[in-house]
C-alpha cells in the first residue's frame, strides 16, 4: 500500500471555474487519485478517479498524460478552507513483481 499527499494546501476557485491537476503517469497497477478536502471541524477524503496500468509496449511500459477536472468536486464544498492532492494504491495481490509507480509534470491549474 502507498500514498502521496502533496504537502502545500491549495486554496482553489469554488465558484464551477475549471480546476484541472495535469499530470504524466507510467504505472503498472491501478492507482487512485483524489483531493483531500479540509472543511471546519474536519478533513475528508475524496477520491475523484482510478488509472489503470498503462500500456507495454516492445516490452517498455509507456507514459500517459491526463487532465483531471476537479472543478466540480471543488465547488460541492463551498465551506472547504484548502485541498491537498493525493496519490493512491493497493497493490493487486495476483500481480506478480513488484508494483511501480512513475509520476511527472504534476500541475494543478486554475484561474
Amino acid at each position: 500500500n502507498f500514498e502521496m499527499v502533496s504537502s502545500t494546501e491549495y486554496q482553489l476557485p469554488k465558484t464551477g471555474n475549471p480546476v484541472y491537476l495535469e499530470l504524466d503517469y507510467k504505472i503498472s497497477d491501478r492507482m487512485t487519485v483524489g483531493m483531500y478536502v479540509n472543511q471546519p471541524g474536519t478533513v475528508e477524503q475524496f477520491p475523484v478517479i482510478t488509472l489503470f496500468p498503462t500500456d507495454v509496449v516492445n516490452g517498455e511500459r509507456q507514459w500517459n498524460k491526463i487532465y483531471i477536472e476537479l472543478g466540480f468536486q471543488v465547488s460541492s464544498y463551498p465551506d472547504a478552507t484548502g485541498y491537498k492532492i493525493f496519490f493512491a494504491a493497493i497493490k493487486d495481490p495476483n500481480l506478480s513483481g513488484t508494483a511501480t509507480f512513475y509520476l511527472d509534470n504534476i500541475k494543478l491549474v486554475h484561474n
